[in-house]
């Protein structure tokens, strides 16, 4: 099915493509209209990226510190089986700490999916 649908010039202001202005985006654009914007590095403290231990020489582990991969990102949070790294891995891998409260992005695989880390796992860490 074909879904077609009109506007009129002086309302393409941001993008030409049609798909912007589908009617499920509708919504979005009127509160973008209402909304003073904002970059998104001007909400946040630190962008960064992990690395993998397996460069390094290290290994995987069945149990220690919980260690993230992308396949772990879903749209309905963490899921799937999650690989584990040693105390002193971890403690190497300073820049890619989680915590808890941090948004993660995925940027390789399923590109753009966006969660949250929970609390409750605990300390992690992610490639």
């Amino acid at each position: 099915m074909t879904e077609c649908f009109v506007i009129s010039a002086n309302e393409i202001k941001k993008r030409i493509d049609a798909f912007y202005y589908s009617k499920k985006f509708r919504s979005i654009i009127k509160i973008d209209k209402k909304t003073d914007l904002v970059e998104f590095r001007e909400l946040i403290a630190l962008i960064t990226k992990g690395e993998t231990p397996l460069w390094r020489g290290d290994s995987y582990l069945t149990e220690g510190i919980p260690f993230l991969k992308v396949q772990n990102i879903s749209e309905e949070g963490i899921k799937g089986d999650i690989a584990y790294i040693s105390k002193q891995v971890h403690e190497r891998m300073q820049r890619s700490k989680l915590f808890g409260g941090e948004l993660l992005y995925t940027m390789a695989g399923t590109i753009g999916i966006a969660v949250l880390f929970p609390e409750k796992i605990g300390e992690a860490n992610i490639n």
